[in-house]
């Protein structure tokens, strides 16, 4: 039966408030709902998480929020994503925080290397 049934009654230690208390019933039945809004692709950004749709990996959001201080709103702006997008992102960045934070570093370590290499200087550009 749904709602559960409740027994009522006045708790001496606590003044006017009606404390609850809830019979032994069956529990209503639950289902657990599957959201499948992030991807893996060995062939697609080197294996990374993405979000459905996109080429867009869970750390570029992290990124994004963390480094460049954008709330959810403007992330899905940025990014031309659904806030439900940018936020299952973030759910799982949370649910797999160790290794999206490993996969941040191991980002920001290549892109130090590429900038130590010259990579990106207009004199070292190959377009004329």
């Amino acid at each position: 039966m749904f709602p559960p049934k409740l027994n009522l009654f006045l708790d001496e230690n606590i003044p006017f408030i009606v404390a609850a208390q809830m019979t032994d019933m069956e529990s209503p039945m639950r289902t657990l709902e599957k959201i499948e809004l992030i991807y893996r692709d060995p062939k697609i950004r080197d294996g990374h998480p993405c979000i459905v749709g996109t080429g867009i990996r869970v750390l570029d959001v992290v990124r994004l929020q963390r480094y460049g201080n954008r709330d959810p709103e403007q992330i899905a702006e940025s990014f031309k994503l659904t806030l439900a997008q940018v936020f299952t992102a973030l759910a799982y960045y949370h649910e797999h925080k160790a290794e999206i934070d490993a996969d941040i570093r191991e980002d920001i370590r290549i892109g130090e290397e590429l900038k130590a290499e010259g990579f990106g200087k207009p004199e070292n550009s190959i377009f004329p």
